[in-house]
């Protein structure tokens, strides 16, 4: 994935509203899927799967762990907080929502 760096990842407290490409960055093990992205979700330990779906529709970021991890848990993993989910621009293709 290119572009630069992020140091989000240290700092506490909130950051601002980001991009999908930049929640991607925060992910382990982010590929495209046929909805938007998956990867392993920073809310359990998930080594063999990715259960963690990423797409963006109106402007959100949706997360949803098919093993269960709330939204709550899996952005406190990533150290953000809800707010941090509003899109601001700069989708990758495929995170865009279908036509």
């Amino acid at each position: 994935h290119g572009g630069g760096s992020r140091s989000d990842r240290g700092r506490p407290g909130p950051v601002a509203s980001m991009t999908g490409s930049e929640l991607l960055d925060h992910l382990r093990g982010a590929q495209p899927s046929a909805s938007g992205w998956v990867a392993f979700c920073p809310g359990h330990e998930d080594r063999a799967k990715r259960s963690l779906s990423v797409t963006v529709r109106d402007g959100k970021i949706l997360l949803h762990c098919f093993t269960g991890c709330s939204v709550e848990r899996i952005v406190a993993a990533l150290r953000l907080t809800l707010v941090d989910l509003r899109e601001t621009s700069g989708l990758p293709p495929r995170l865009a929502p279908p036509a």
